[in-house]
Order: C-alpha cells, then structure tokens, then sequence
C-alpha cells in the first residue's frame, strides 16, 4: 500500500492512484485555493495580481473591477 504521498505524487505524474486522494493530505499546500490578491488588498480600491484596477465605493456591496478592466496582452 502507498503512503498517502506516494498515491498522490501519482495523481500529480497523471498516473493512476491506489485510492482517491484527500485533497491537502500528503503534501504541504502553501497556495491558497481561492487565489491569492485576485482583488485589491483590504478590499477596498488598488491592483490585483493581472493589474486590474478596483474601484470601491461607499454603499457597494463588494469593490467592482474599474472601466478598464480588459487585459490587452496577457505576455505582460
């Protein structure tokens, strides 16, 4: 029987596993799930990680990408 490592080092090498892996059991995750700064820190205006600009405003329930929000080239 494979170490729970083992079974899913072969799931990652697209191999097939000995029993389906618990997700987070077995290796050490240091990157979040839900991405990290896909908004502006502190959720109110700036930069994410693409480099779109949010824009919060007073009222909103949440920040909203600027009016430019539309990534022109992505080799950037």
């Amino acid at each position: 029987m494979l170490s729970k490592k083992e079974n899913i080092c072969k799931l990652y090498h697209h191999e097939m596993p000995e029993f389906l892996p618990i997700m987070g059991q077995g290796i050490i995750n240091n990157v979040p799930v839900n991405g990290f700064m896909e908004r502006a820190v502190g959720g109110k205006d700036g930069y994410d990680w693409f480099g779109v600009h949010w824009i919060w405003k007073p009222g909103d329930p949440a920040p909203m990408p600027g009016p430019y929000f539309m990534m022109e080239d992505i080799s950037r």
